[in-house]
């Protein structure tokens, strides 16, 4: 690959509560030259409220068929899976912004886009953050190189979804903008991603580096009681895993195929409901894949039932590259650098995708749940009736999902086939 004039974008999520534009103090020597442009952006980073978008299904349905493409893609088999649909989708969203053309339709689709989807996402991104007890937390930076002409309306774009920029000489000390990026990561993913960009992802070649951390933390509403080690059978054979015991029902709901159970959470002083919740749903058929679930069983509102739930503990951590999975999903023009379109940033060399990378972990227990998740892309040069109770014991792959309920959006998503595994 040729590094020349390499622009690298980051996405980090991870689990807490979501904050607009919320940036450290920028560090690095800029270079004299700063363009009117980034100027322009520097003053207006902090200064966009999005205009809200009533109706929580304008941001659930793209979201939720965007989660239930790549989920199957993902995990085609069986397997342990934690992604965050929303972590690799505002990085997208990011990656589109900078896109024309065909490149962008591309994109569009694979996210189900329409031209307002980034009016939509800041929206969402706004309710969440405002949940009661705010266990959302998040925010996005940008690291650009000071005097590169970087058009305005794709800088206004990344404004409205409340980035902050920072100045950084990446011709004069690429190295020294890896760490700086990495602990301001860090920072707002409570040190749970540490090393999300690469060494040799930065050198004297980049042009910006755009980040989005986000993290998430909240108890459950009914208290779990630790029932001690039981078995649960995996793909492999039985193991034997510590399980938990709701003390009271829980709402849930059977659809087609499928039985769930929801788990609302509490946070801040006094326990506040918040208005996420985790979603598990157990096949009917235990042969069936979790990850081939339709995503309405998880974010739709379906109740009728009381649940007496039995699950096990667990704590899931993957890294994946996505570059073959989105290339699949629908958009390989981004990654090819002969005939990508990212004019939208730039006229004034060749930008093609080349690379997406995601990391999430989920950490699930008697307490409550934590969850973080991180996405790295980088864009180079290129010369029914609530009196019927169900017992529903999570002891076979089963899938889950982590739900702002109030939009009905899926921040995490993923399946337990082992849940004596730490990783996929």
């Amino acid at each position: 690959m040729d590094r020349r004039h390499f622009l690298s974008l980051t996405g980090a999520l991870g689990v807490g509560a979501l904050l607009p534009g919320c940036a450290g103090a920028a560090t690095g020597t800029p270079s004299a030259g700063v363009s009117r442009s980034v100027k322009h952006f520097t003053q207006l980073a902090d200064a966009v409220v999005p205009t809200p978008v009533e109706g929580a299904e304008a941001l659930a349905s793209p979201l939720a068929a965007f989660a239930s493409d790549l989920t199957l893609r993902l995990a085609p088999t069986t397997k342990n899976l934690v992604w965050s649909p929303w972590s690799v989708a505002m990085v997208l969203a990011m990656v589109r912004d900078g896109a024309a053309g065909a490149t962008a339709s591309e994109i569009s689709a694979v996210l189900h886009a329409e031209a307002d989807f980034d009016t939509r996402l800041a929206d969402g991104w706004r309710r969440m953050a405002h949940a009661p007890g705010e266990p959302l937390h998040a925010g996005n930076a940008v690291w650009a190189q000071a005097g590169e002409n970087f058009k305005q309306p794709f800088l206004d774009k990344l404004t409205a979804l409340s980035a902050s920029l920072k100045l950084w000489d990446f011709a004069g000390d690429p190295a020294g903008a890896v760490p700086v990026v990495n602990g301001w990561i860090a920072d707002h993913t409570a040190g749970k991603i540490t090393d999300l960009l690469p060494k040799d992802e930065v050198d004297d070649a980049t042009r910006m580096i755009l980040v989005n951390a986000l993290h998430f933390k909240a108890s459950w509403v009914k208290a779990m009681t630790e029932l001690g080690a039981q078995p649960f059978t995996s793909p492999a054979g039985p193991v034997s895993v510590p399980f938990l015991r709701s003390a009271t029902e829980l709402s849930g709901a059977r659809g087609q195929g499928w039985t769930r159970a929801s788990l609302p959470c509490v946070s801040g002083e006094g326990g506040v409901p918040d208005g996420f919740e985790l979603v598990v749903v157990l096949p009917e058929d235990p042969a069936a894949n979790p990850a081939a679930l339709p995503l309405d069983a998880f974010t739709g509102d379906h109740s009728g039932a009381l649940v007496a739930l039995t699950m096990p503990v667990w704590k899931l951590s993957q890294q994946v590259r996505l570059n073959d999975i989105l290339t699949a999903a629908g958009m390989p023009l981004a990654f090819d650098p002969g005939r990508a379109d990212f004019t939208g940033m730039t006229t004034d060399e060749q930008l093609y995708l080349s690379f997406v990378a995601h990391q999430a972990v989920i950490d699930v227990n008697a307490k409550g749940i934590e969850a973080t998740a991180a996405t790295v892309a980088g864009i180079a040069a290129w010369s029914a009736g609530m009196g019927e109770l169900i017992n529903l014991t999570l002891d076979r792959p089963f899938g889950y999902a982590l739900v702002h309920r109030p939009t009905a959006t899926p921040l995490f998503v993923g399946v337990v086939a082992d849940p004596t595994k730490a990783s996929a």
